[in-house]
């Protein structure tokens, strides 16, 4: 009977879609990626780094369903972004860390582009490789744009000029179009800081457009995870910068739709790739490290203004979703699974949970070549330094120079807690590879007088070698609670699940975990 109710729910939300259409079968998509955007730092969420700084996502939300608890598989730009246009998790794509899919892995491009869809995307092309499987039609240099690609990612105005051109495209061709909208904000460096923005970009950032509006460290809404110091605040002001300026691109995309005329002909999907660029977010497996907002926007109004808070949903099911709108058949060997029945729950006024739990990954630190030249210069130690620690020069990495550290981790959320393995912490104590930055520094000040944010540093830094958070308790993830004999039902039960999974999918931490965690297979 549920499978029966469950393919009557996927033709009804498929139907009113394909109803909404007008000379074109199947709809065109839409998907607009931020780049490291904590998930409680729009308006929507309930939270907002600063007032009003996402008046266009807000407007965008009150269109679509709101995922409140989505997911990314890593919280890093490469393997988020592959993992979810494979529908694969790391490591079942062909490769893990900052590496290419294998050759031959599909993408939802290319089986989009078999059945007639236009494809496109902007910026973050070096993210999704090897560029052949992801068959774009369209990239900045089919577009004309010869403008930097630090600039382009923060362009409002290219974003704008590049999807109106496909829109148009796709008129005049009767066929439909898929845009992957890859923005460069809020990822550092952040609008207003000129120290840092020299740093990253020596020449050409004064040409990078400025966003809508600034804010003041005053005005700024500290994320539960970091202490409210001052230098955290201006920060976060800088980070909202870029915030609000990704809020313009998104503006900017949803114009050229409607002035393009095809708005109720296209599905628009909102994502970020991981959490925010500062301490217990991108780079870890905090809940501030993987945890995204994801919008749908159907056609017709389908679905607006609803939210679910209890399915558990991962990157991975972006592109199962994408096929199943488009009335295609899934990718064979994808981990994914389809949102329509979410959806159809929503319509139906029932609260789909979806899976049970979630699992995240981090695989290695990586430096590439650029970055360790830009982080040696006054620092001429600072590549033997990373030797010293253990980095190695990655011969089998595309881009010559590029050099990594393992940093093997796994995260289990059920929906309240969270269990992190921390294999790289169980023999020896090591720490964390975090660069310097206005908040980190800021933290490490506090601490030299402030014993309490000392051993919250020390916890971030070296880390324990498991974790346990109750986040209906805990928001800021500040009291692991393994070892704790209250929860040790808790513990056992999410590491025994972790391995169940683990067994299923081939994972290669597999026997590192059973013997670092105590577990017998």
């Amino acid at each position: 009977m549920k499978k029966q109710i469950w393919i009557f729910g996927v033709v009804s939300v498929v139907s009113a879609i394909l109803l909404a259409g007008t000379a074109q079968a199947r709809p065109n998509f839409l998907i607009i990626v931020a780049d490291d955007l904590n998930h409680d730092s729009p308006g929507f969420s309930g939270v907002g780094v600063a007032p009003d700084v996402t008046p266009n996502l807000d407007r965008l939300a009150s269109q679509s369903y709101y995922i409140e608890n989505g997911f990314s598989t890593v919280a890093v730009c490469q393997p988020s972004r592959q993992s979810m246009l494979t529908g694969r998790y790391p490591g079942k794509y062909g490769g893990k860390g900052f590496f290419p899919i294998g050759n031959e892995v599909e993408t939802v491009t290319a089986r989009l582009k078999k059945h007639g869809y236009i494809t496109a995307t902007l910026h973050k092309v070096h993210h999704m490789l090897p560029v052949e499987n992801f068959a774009w039609d369209y990239t900045a240099q089919q577009f004309g744009i010869e403008e930097k690609d630090f600039i382009v990612g923060r362009s409002p105005d290219l974003f704008y000029k590049s999807v109106s051109q496909i829109a148009e495209l796709s008129r005049e061709r009767e066929s439909p179009f898929i845009f992957v909208a890859n923005s460069a904000d809020p990822h550092r460096p952040f609008s207003g800081n000129a120290k840092e923005e020299k740093k990253f970009m020596p020449t050409g950032y004064q040409e990078i457009p400025p966003p809508s509006r600034t804010y003041s460290p005053e005005e700024i809404n500290v994320q539960a995870v970091l202490p409210d110091l001052p230098g955290v605040r201006q920060e976060l002001a800088y980070y909202a910068n870029s915030v609000r300026r990704l809020d313009d691109t998104v503006g900017a995309c949803m114009k050229a739709l409607r002035d393009s005329d095809v708005e109720g002909q296209t599905v628009v999907v909102f994502v970020a790739d991981n959490g925010m660029a500062l301490p217990f977010g991108k780079f870890d497996c905090y809940l501030d490290s993987n945890k995204t907002p994801i919008l749908f926007r159907l056609p017709d109004g389908l679905g607006a203004g609803k939210k679910n808070s209890n399915a558990l949903v991962s990157l991975i099911d972006i592109t199962p979703t994408l096929l199943e709108l488009a009335q295609l058949p899934p990718m064979e060997g994808i981990d994914g699974n389809s949102l329509v029945p979410v959806f159809q729950a929503a319509e139906e006024g029932k609260m789909s949970s979806f899976r049970d739990y979630v699992v995240t990954f981090r695989h290695e630190d990586i430096f590439y070549a650029n970055y360790i030249k830009m982080f040696s210069e006054g620092n001429p130690g600072f590549l033997d330094g990373l030797k010293a620690k253990g980095w190695r020069l990655r011969h089998d990495h595309p881009s010559p120079g590029t050099y990594s550290l393992d940093r093997n981790m796994r995260m289990i959320f059920d929906g309240r807690y969270s269990y992190i393995y921390n294999h790289w912490r169980m023999h020896g104590k090591k720490r964390v590879t975090h660069p310097s930055n206005m908040t980190f520094d800021a933290m490490l000040k506090g601490a030299k007088s402030d014993p309490i944010l000392a051993e919250r540093l020390d916890s971030f830094m070296y880390r324990a070698p498991e974790e346990l958070y109750d986040y209906t308790k805990d928001r800021g993830a500040r009291k692991n609670l393994m070892g704790s004999p209250e929860y040790r039902g808790v513990s056992e039960r999410l590491k025994k699940e972790l391995l169940d999974w683990m067994q299923r999918n081939d994972d290669p931490q597999i026997n590192d975990f059973s013997s670092d965690a105590g577990l017998i297979r």
